[in-house]
């Protein structure tokens, strides 16, 4: 899962993308039931927290997996967390930011989720939207959306 990578108070007043990537493995083997997946994912994600400062790239040169053209050496499933509501307006001094949707037709994962909170004008919650990413020759559509609605 991505991370802000903004821990150094030195990067406080700086401009930029600073997101760090970190792994999660989780080990589905024995059937586990979904309690105990979801106690794995948070005990596993609160000790990636603390390697949060580790580049990812110094993570895979050291683990120095297989690499394959067709997939990604470490990632294959993303997901992220937007702190902020993507169809929002901000500003930053005398700019004003707008985000715009991109369609890149591309996956860098096997299955991507991004997905963040709503708000109404008066900032109250309004629920959560999301986007899924895949690539079409390890998922089907339809497998995909069964994904989705379960979600």
């Amino acid at each position: 899962f991505p991370i802000a990578g903004r821990s150094d108070p030195a990067l406080e007043k700086l401009v930029g993308f600073f997101v760090n990537t970190l792994v999660l493995r989780v080990d589905l083997a024995g059937d586990p039931t979904m309690a105990e997946v979801l106690e794995q994912v948070r005990r596993r994600s609160l000790a990636a927290y603390e390697n949060q400062d580790v580049p990812f790239e110094l993570l895979v040169e050291h683990l120095n997996p297989t690499r394959s053209l067709s997939r990604h050496p470490l990632v294959q499933i993303l997901l992220s967390w937007q702190s902020n509501d993507p169809a929002s307006t901000f500003t930053l001094g005398d700019l004003h930011v707008t985000p715009l949707p991109v369609q890149t037709h591309s996956a860098r994962t096997d299955l991507s989720f991004s997905m963040s909170e709503r708000c109404t004008e008066s900032g109250a919650p309004a629920g959560i939207v999301g986007t899924v990413e895949y690539r079409t020759d390890v998922f089907e559509a339809s497998s995909v959306q069964i994904l989705v609605d379960r979600f």
